[in-house]
């Protein structure tokens, strides 16, 4: 196989393009809030929308993007921002990350916060395929998604390789790791690999820069969150998939990690949703989806 094509089918194994949220949404009455989330976004305001749907404010920059009829916003993960959201504006909201080990984005650092204009007929697509139904308009929003993103970042193979070729070596000993869901799994790895957990550890470190319990703490973190700003399952429902006692102990957890409990991030998935009239996709968080209704 020729170094193209090897690229090619590796990336087809291992990349994955996480969205946990791409919904359609009217805000009859405006929206006004702040969030940070460790998700990139991508807005997509159609021609149908007022002309001046309002804007969104990066809070430590101190700069906004205007929410125009017909543009198109990219709003890098990892910051806070501001919604100022005109009653009646029309929204197409993805939240999504590249990944090749789960939970490590590999557009950090190379996405840019940028307005510009999106092509009429692409947008309208977008709020047709976000209001239906089928398998055909969640494919048409997934590979919108994939259209705008291929315009707007180019990553040579080489800042992604490294990724790729840990996730290879590491994927079975991640999922074990997750699935799980407990410190044990790492001794239950390591025996698997013929290594010790200490040397299990520091070869986990050396290759994907963290330690496997830290990993996990992590990557539990996230599913959880994401179960909780999207979806309307209960806190002992996720804790239950997750391998915790309860939602007592996710509840420590998260707090530990995120420094957010679950009531605070149920919350603003509640408020953002009551905010607006949502496209009609379910939620689905903490399982592969389409798209569903939560905050932008």
């Amino acid at each position: 196989m020729n170094p193209a094509a090897e690229r090619l089918a590796w990336g087809r194994e291992v990349l994955r393009l996480h969205c946990p949220h791409a919904s359609g949404d009217r805000f009859a009455d405006g929206l006004h809030g702040d969030n940070r989330l460790p998700l990139h976004r991508l807005f997509l305001v159609p021609h149908a929308s007022p002309a001046d749907g309002g804007r969104v404010e990066d809070v430590a920059a101190r700069r906004s993007l205007p929410l125009t009829a017909g543009s198109v916003l990219w709003l890098p993960a990892d910051r806070r921002y501001r919604f100022i959201f005109q009653p009646g504006l029309l929204l197409v909201g993805f939240h999504f990350r590249l990944e090749a080990v789960p939970g490590q984005d590999l557009l950090a650092g190379h996405l840019a916060w940028q307005a510009g204009a999106g092509r009429r007929d692409e947008l309208a697509a977008a709020w047709r395929a976000a209001a239906g139904r089928s398998l055909a308009d969640w494919l048409t929003l997934e590979g919108l998604l994939r259209t705008l993103l291929a315009r707007h970042v180019d990553l040579p193979w080489t800042a992604v390789e490294g990724a790729v070729r840990a996730q290879r070596r590491w994927g079975a000993s991640l999922a074990e790791l997750e699935r799980l869901g407990a410190r044990r799994a790492v001794a239950a790895c390591a025996r698997r690999r013929g290594l010790t957990r200490e040397g299990f550890s520091r070869a986990f470190r050396r290759e994907l820069g963290v330690s496997p319990t830290a990993w996990l703490s992590r990557r539990l973190a996230e599913r959880a969150s994401e179960a909780l700003l999207y979806s309307d399952r209960t806190c002992d429902d996720i804790a239950t998939e997750l391998g915790f006692a309860d939602g007592f102990a996710l509840s420590r957890m998260l707090k530990r990690v995120t420094g957010r409990r679950p009531g605070e991030l149920r919350l603003r998935g509640a408020q953002a949703r009551n905010s607006s009239t949502a496209s009609p996709w379910r939620s689905t968080a903490g399982r592969e989806a389409g798209p569903d209704s939560s905050p932008q």
